[in-house]
């Protein structure tokens, strides 16, 4: 335990809105996804492509994370998060600028690596700046924040959904 990195509440934070942006990733697109389908009526086989949108994320974090975890081990966390950060955003701002659906799709799945790396991150940083019994508050304080926060998140994203 010496080679504790001294951390703060600033950095447990962090790690706790990390663990989010899966969450960000699916629940803040559930209740649009009929006028997603709507929007995206003229694209075949619609009824199992445009799920993608929501489920390519998850389906990046479960390929990605095992390796995220060796790469960022080898060549540091610092450099993998910054990239992969603005990995995450580019590929979710992607559909806000692009009207294909291929491209959405894309930007979706460069979401999914960033957010795949991202996460593995956050939790490693957890096991790098917190011993065993200030780990598992900031992991406990994570499961309540992520409830509250989707609770949050699925409200705001269907009141905009209900906007069109």
């Amino acid at each position: 335990m010496s080679n504790l990195k001294i951390a703060t509440s600033k950095q447990g934070w962090m790690t706790v809105f990390m663990a989010q942006l899966p969450m960000m990733a699916i629940i803040a697109l559930m209740p649009a996804l009929p006028t997603i389908m709507g929007h995206f009526d003229q694209v075949p086989n619609k009824q199992l492509l445009v799920p993608m949108i929501l489920t390519a994320p998850g389906l990046c974090v479960a390929i990605i994370a095992p390796f995220a975890g060796y790469f960022i081990d080898r060549f540091g966390r610092r450099r993998f998060l910054l990239i992969f950060m603005t990995l995450y955003g580019i590929g979710g701002t992607i559909p806000f600028f692009l009207d294909n659906f291929n491209t959405v799709i894309i930007g979706r799945f460069l979401l999914g690596i960033g957010e795949g790396f991202v996460i593995t991150i956050g939790n490693v940083l957890i096991g790098d700046y917190f011993g065993q019994k200030e780990r598992t508050k900031w992991l406990t304080i994570q499961g309540v924040f992520g409830f509250l926060f989707g609770a949050l998140l699925l409200y705001i994203s269907g009141y905009l959904a209900s906007l069109g």
